[in-house]
């Protein structure tokens, strides 16, 4: 790979603070790699119609929520622990992760578009 292709692919995941409803505190979201968020977008539109499994939403949680320097917050050996914690946490941690970094709806896909187009004037 040359160093412009290095460069263009290497990046820094954005890492957003989100406060947690009726609490004081904060979480870290990081966006993920290509790979995480790919698999995990798949797997969620295979299921479309019907709920995803449990296993389903802690791997969202796990890819998604980070410390505040970006570092994972989860590994692959927590998916039991977020299995097992409250399920209004659960829940929210997990549809706060669809609507921020793993959201892939038309209108996300239409505003990265339109900033592409953007940069290119």
């Amino acid at each position: 790979m040359s160093k412009h292709e290095d460069d263009f692919l290497s990046w820094e995941p954005e890492v957003i603070e989100a406060t947690v409803p009726g609490t004081d505190q904060t979480v870290h979201l990081r966006y993920p790699a290509f790979d995480v968020w790919h698999a995990i977008a798949t797997e969620h539109r295979e299921c479309v119609g019907r709920p995803a499994s449990a296993a389903l939403v802690a791997k969202t949680i796990a890819g998604s929520y980070c410390k505040k320097n970006g570092e994972p917050l989860f590994t692959a050996d927590s998916l039991d622990q977020i299995m097992r914690a409250n399920p209004n946490r659960v829940m929210w941690l997990y549809n706060h992760a669809l609507k921020t970094v793993f959201k892939n709806d038309d209108e996300a896909v239409s505003e990265v578009e339109k900033n592409s187009a953007a940069g290119q004037d």
